[in-house]
């Protein structure tokens, strides 16, 4: 079990409270000392409720709404902290015999850069759920969870566990915005001779902040790039003339700007203008799916998307788009193999048709290869992306020196989409690799 010290809080409702309250509260374990002063300007936040060890910081944000909010240090690393709070989180929905949940969300954990420059690992979950007293009330209620941990140095972390518990209809308080503002007000004194390391650590953070600037020329896409990774480019394509669905399209460029090889691990969320998340994707793909230092990879996704849920282009927001380093490395084995393309009209009922020659130039036979394919536009915008495995269903190998061609085909509802837009598919950039 992880050892959780000094500051802890209980989702207890404002009129149980007894002990004296506090505007700030200071907490330490071994010479690590955190002062936290309550954020104002944030409904969710009363009062730092301080008594001996135990200290709450308490949301009350509806008249039938609670929460709760602990800070505190604990021994660990920041990912175990965070995973195993979603992991928690998880055994609920599936172990929990007094309540039913429905409509569960997890997203994360991603990395965020505080003020300081340090790095806070933070997930999202959120459930609706019933029990017997909410359905004599004939109410659904809604959890909200954020877990946040920041490492101070060695085994040692800073932890932060915010909830609110509320009607399903009610709004979501607990956001983004309010967890940092707490994150950031959160003011970390550590040993002498560990400064140097929490330092560096915001240093390196600030370092990799900068790396991360991303090239973002979709106003629609909304970045939050980490640990080196640069969104290169991106294109979000929203067509099709169905009255029930779009076909919705998202490419992204992600190039690695660090100096180490990295295997990308992010979230997707496509927002409207309500603020309601009307797709989302906790773990998309990039291929490959580790880049080398200054090597470009691709994530592509694509779907029907539904008109009820969004009826109207103009009322889709945005689209967040968030990429770090995953702390697991894949330890993938690629052998890249040769392959060129020319882009062809006409053929099969296309109008457009990217045909690729994969020529395999090892001395042995590769299995079932990988083919990356990424068409841009006459101003040198990604307009199209595309990801297939030679495999025809089954799995394929390519003996040595012999040659493989493949068709990739451009949608039509695509192609109407890019004439309507003055887009023209111009250059082609291809990868074709087969994983050992």
């Amino acid at each position: 079990m992880k050892r959780i010290l000094s500051l802890v809080l209980a989702a207890i409702m404002l009129t149980a409270l007894t002990p004296a309250l506090a505007e700030n509260v200071t907490i330490s374990y071994k010479e690590a000392t955190i002062d936290f002063t309550m954020p104002t300007g944030y409904p969710l936040f009363e009062k730092i409720n301080s008594s001996g060890d135990t200290h709450f910081l308490m949301m009350v944000p509806m008249d039938y709404g609670s929460g709760q909010t602990r800070v505190g240090i604990a021994e660990d690393t920041a990912e175990g902290w965070v995973e195993d709070k979603v992991e928690f989180f998880q055994n609920m929905l599936e172990t929990d015999q007094n309540a039913t949940y429905e409509d569960p969300q997890i997203s994360g954990p991603t990395v965020w850069t505080l003020d300081n420059g340090l790095q806070a690992q933070v997930a999202f979950a959120s459930v609706i759920y019933e029990t017997a007293m909410t359905k004599a009330f004939g109410r659904k209620k809604i959890q909200y969870n954020y877990y946040a941990a920041i490492p101070l140095y060695s085994d040692l972390i800073l932890t932060a566990d915010f909830s609110q518990y509320t009607n399903a209809d009610d709004e979501q308080l607990l956001n983004d915005e309010c967890v940092m503002a707490v994150l950031n007000n959160l003011v970390i004194t550590v040993p002498e001779q560990q400064a140097t390391s929490v330092e560096a650590q915001a240093q390196t953070a600030a370092a990799s902040s900068k790396q991360g600037v991303s090239n973002v020329q979709d106003e629609l896409i909304e970045a939050n790039m980490q640990d080196g990774l640069v969104l290169e480019d991106c294109r979000f394509v929203l067509a099709g003339n169905s009255d029930s669905y779009w076909d919705a399209n998202l490419y992204l460029a992600i190039r690695n700007d660090s100096n180490e090889t990295i295997t990308p691990k992010g979230s997707l969320q496509m927002l409207d203008v309500a603020g309601n998340v009307i797709e989302e994707d906790n773990y998309p793909s990039c291929y490959p799916s580790e880049l080398a230092p200054g090597e470009v990879g691709y994530v592509i996704e694509w779907n029907y998307l539904s008109k009820d849920k969004l009826s109207s282009s103009e009322d889709l927001a945005k689209i967040s788009v968030s990429f770090g380093a995953n702390e697991y490395s894949l330890n993938a084995n690629y052998t890249k193999l040769d392959i060129t393309g020319e882009m062809l009209h006409d053929v099969d009922y296309f109008d457009s048709v990217l045909r690729c020659t994969i020529t395999n130039n090892e001395s042995e036979m590769v299995k079932g290869p990988w083919v990356v394919a990424a068409i841009y536009d006459q101003n040198d915008r990604l307009a199209f992306a595309y990801m297939t495995m030679v495999s025809g269903g089954n799995t394929c190998y390519l003996p040595a020196s012999q040659q493989f061609v493949l068709d990739i085909p451009v949608a039509s509802t695509l192609e109407d989409w890019y004439k309507e837009n003055g887009i023209e598919l111009s250059t082609v950039k291809l990868l074709c690799y087969s994983q050992n």
